[in-house]
């Protein structure tokens, strides 16, 4: 059985558009990276039900990494299993695209025929991605969260063990940032100003959030970094 990957992204190559992120799996573990971070962070799903989002081995060796990261070591959080939604489905991770942060850019590192690119959400609202583990399929449903939910379907994988990968997406009314974060994220670009003083934080440079959910789901939320130059 061959590994699996699936490249996405919100809006379209030519027009408004998010960052990129990559779904892709090794045997019975599930991996999650932006392409921002794609060689410097990650979150792992392992199939022991340990999880964690941190630092990659690699850029974890190079030096002076942890200083720069604040990180005592390279897994900046750590947890155990998804949300349990049904008897036999868990919510896993949880992708946002705020609308108000797609912009016009474009990557030349990037294949945009590689990418599914889905639609724009509503004004007002983000397209979150959810990624779901399935023990069992559903003698109710094509997919979690279809009737309920209003998700629409994205891809699915059969892991080797026999659970089921799946990826659904839908709108829901967009969070605000909370404010600390946004200093946070402030301070973050003035740092890299001042270490760079001739670089310009456009659209296409994007940030890339991690939040927790009052029921312990971990979520990145996809930001465009010229909103916080000021």
């Amino acid at each position: 059985m061959g590994r699996f990957k699936c490249r996405f992204a919100v809006g379209s190559p030519t027009g408004l558009r998010s960052g990129a992120f990559t779904v892709w799996t090794s045997r019975n573990d599930i991996y999650i990276a932006g392409r921002n971070i794609g060689g410097s962070m990650k979150t792992s799903l392992h199939e022991s039900g340990k999880r964690h989002s941190g630092l990659t081995s690699t850029f974890f060796q190079e030096p002076g990494t942890l200083e720069m990261w604040g990180l005592a070591n390279r897994h900046a959080d750590e947890w155990i299993g998804g949300y349990q939604i049904s008897e036999t489905t868990t919510l896993e991770f949880a992708i946002a695209f705020p609308k108000s942060d797609l912009r016009l850019f474009s990557d030349p590192k990037l294949n945009p025929n590689k990418i599914k690119w889905l639609p724009e959400p509503p004004q007002g609202c983000h397209l979150e991605v959810a990624l779901l583990i399935e023990t069992e399929p559903s003698d109710t449903e094509e997919w979690p969260g279809k009737t309920i939910m209003g998700t629409q379907f994205l891809d699915s994988y059969v892991l080797p063990d026999g659970r089921i990968l799946w990826l659904v997406y839908h709108s829901i009314p967009e969070s605000p940032t909370p404010k600390s974060i946004h200093e946070e994220l402030k301070l973050v670009i003035k740092k890299s100003m001042q270490a760079n003083p001739n670089m310009q934080f456009t659209g296409g440079h994007r940030l890339i959030v991690g939040q927790i959910s009052d029921d312990g789901v971990r979520c990145y939320v996809d930001l465009a970094a010229d909103r916080y130059n000021n």
